[in-house]
């Protein structure tokens, strides 16, 4: 090392220099350690745990290092995986999002929601739109709104009932998917993918508002699941809470499955047979037409059976309040019938 070279190392030291005991007065962690070395509390989560010392005596001792998830030591999660022969990423992004392993059935519905959305993510937001992560800042963005709209359109239901909720917001999705359907067409995608652009905030705006509306659409049909319960309550004198529900899950298990089906299938017609999109492939018109009918297109044809279904339910607001009110008499009636019999 030269001695210019040397100098310069000097002068780098002197000038950069800080006194260690303001560190002190101003309680600056060093590397994320406090004084005694042990580690400093940088947040607050329930996901995960590091474990590296213990603390004996006043004293820190190393310990072999520990990652926790969710109570389950990263260790015996790869253990486990590795004695099966399976993959174990989407077990474990399971167990990291919802707090517990899943059985095999729940992590089979996990993997079909995740590999068909992960396959209509790539084609849109990597393929198309050219920024795939913009997909993961709309999610944030969208968490408040989420709430927002979903006490609204509780409101919305309490006042005016679940169906006229899932009608009339599942018209406001089809209206808005269309809108966005030919935003796509009238201008280049892939101005959506830079930051900050006009095509970008139009964009977010138009999927805040679909994503609302949708959110809309699930409070009326879990408002609906009830309205049913009770209208068959009034109908036969039949509570069936656990066969409204289960016929729910299986009907929503079976779409779920299709879809997974539908979202493969499409891709393989794409040429995609031996690997899956990736978002460097170039967009060509085959894959923005199967991009906006798998994004758009499909949930526009369920919203239209679901609003022909609606035409002949019968679970209007008024009837309900009717059903309600015979539901209540029936019910002191029979309080007063069993009254009489205790009487006796």
């Amino acid at each position: 090392m030269n001695e210019r070279f040397q100098k310069l190392c000097r002068d780098y030291k002197i000038q950069t220099a800080i006194d260690p005991r303001l560190y002190d007065k101003y309680n600056v962690k060093r590397g994320l350690r406090n004084n005694d070395g042990s580690g400093v509390v940088v947040g607050l989560t329930n996901i995960c745990c590091v474990h590296g010392y213990v603390i004996d005596e006043g004293e820190k001792r190393p310990a072999p290092g520990q990652l926790i998830y969710r109570g389950y030591d990263i260790c015996d999660l790869i253990s486990g995986v590795e004695k099966d022969g399976r993959y174990g990423f989407e077990e474990t992004a399971y167990l990291l999002l919802f707090g517990n392993l899943p059985d095999k059935e729940h992590l089979e519905d996990f993997k079909m929601q995740v590999g068909s959305q992960a396959i209509i993510g790539t084609l849109l937001g990597g393929i198309i739109i050219g920024n795939i992560g913009l997909g993961t800042i709309l999610s944030v963005i969208s968490m408040v709104p989420s709430i927002f709209f979903a006490a609204f359109g509780a409101k919305y239901v309490g006042k005016h009932g679940s169906k006229k909720g899932i009608v009339n917001f599942t018209c406001i999705s089809m209206v808005i998917t269309a809108v966005m359907i030919v935003f796509f067409l009238v201008i280049d995608p892939k101005q959506i993918g830079v930051m900050g652009s006009p095509a970008m905030i139009i964009y977010v705006i138009l999927s805040l508002l679909q994503n609302g509306s949708n959110m809309c659409i699930t409070t009326s049909n879990t408002s609906y699941m009830a309205d049913t319960i009770d209208f068959e309550l009034d109908r036969s004198g039949r509570y069936i809470p656990a066969v409204v529900s289960g016929t729910y899950s299986l009907v929503d298990k079976l779409i779920t499955s299709f879809a997974a089906v539908i979202a493969t299938g499409a891709v393989a017609l794409l040429g995609y047979t031996a690997t899956m999109p990736q978002p460097t492939d170039p967009c060509t018109p085959a894959i923005f037409w199967m991009a906006m009918v798998l994004k758009f297109g499909l949930p526009i044809i369920g919203w239209i059976i679901t609003l022909i279904a609606m035409r002949s339910c019968p679970l209007t607001k008024e009837e309900m309040v009717n059903v309600q009110k015979r539901i209540a008499e029936k019910k002191a009636a029979a309080q007063s019938e069993f009254y009489k019999e205790q009487l006796q």
